[in-house]
């Protein structure tokens, strides 16, 4: 592959597959609409992204993927086996495993998907990361920790409305709804879920403090901070993306979504 993009193209693609049981293997699917070109696959964040047809183009006269035009703007598509050695080895090329996995959380940040979704949170990270990286030493720490503080509390409000929650009109922060919503739901990742709300609250319980730590903190601190802050936005994402059902909604509103999906599986 000539280009980062291609890269995360292409895992893009193999990860939606391996998020399929291998009982319900797929093709995807690549519609063309007057909205533009969606990539359609049931391991896909939602079901579906958009994107531009001529991406997937590029990769297939890679050898990585093959096409077929089933239907006048609809076209089937697959992965080849070199497509997912591609991916093995510009996954493995790091030699060292942490970093991979560091990797593998800012480059999912980076992905268009994501950032659509959460434009103003991924801005404060990222000015949050430029920062880190050219820092002119305590001065900057402050600023920062501002930032992830920021990026972690718009992301509560992102992740809120993004599984299909609301604003409970109660003027608690939407990281308190959803701890409330999730205490009282039976999702099989509760447990999971309520240790991840209860790290983002302890990452940006740092954040709010690190400003008033200037003399005692080092560069090592923030920049754990904004990994961490990274990593929690990150594993939430995730998380919230990938449940059939909305975790953050009423039963009203799940009863209403498993009909929609139900429909739209018919169609």
């Amino acid at each position: 592959m000539s280009s980062r993009d291609e890269f995360l193209l292409l895992k893009l693609l193999v990860e939606a597959h391996w998020n399929v049981p291998p009982a319900r293997t797929q093709d995807f699917l690549i519609v063309q609409t007057l909205e533009g070109d969606f990539l359609v696959h049931a391991g896909l964040p939602r079901g579906r992204v958009s994107m531009d047809g001529r991406r997937i183009r590029d990769l297939e006269s890679q050898g990585l993927l093959v096409c077929d035009e089933t239907a006048p703007g609809i076209t089937e598509m697959r992965l080849e086996s070199e497509g997912f050695k591609c991916y093995e080895e510009s996954q493995t090329r790091l030699a060292d495993p942490a970093m991979t996995i560091e990797s593998e959380v800012t480059v999912y940040l980076d992905g268009e998907d994501f950032q659509s979704r959460h434009v103003r949170s991924y801005g404060e990270w990222s000015e949050a990361q430029n920062l880190l990286w050219r820092t002119g030493g305590i001065q900057d720490y402050g600023m920062i920790s501002h930032l992830c503080e920021v990026a972690m509390e718009q992301f509560a409000d992102e992740a809120l409305v993004t599984s299909g929650g609301r604003d409970d009109g109660s003027g608690r922060s939407s990281l308190e709804q959803m701890r409330d919503i999730l205490e009282r739901s039976d999702v099989p990742e509760k447990s999971l879920m309520l240790t991840l709300l209860a790290y983002w609250v302890s990452v940006l319980e740092a954040a709010k403090s690190y400003p008033h730590q200037l003399e005692t903190i080092a560069w090592e601190n923030v920049r754990r901070l904004v990994f961490n802050t990274a990593f929690v936005m990150f594993e939430f994402d995730k998380a919230i993306t990938f449940f059939p059902i909305c975790i953050f909604c009423s039963d009203e509103e799940a009863a209403e979504q498993q009909m929609v999906s139900a429909q739209d599986a018919r169609k």
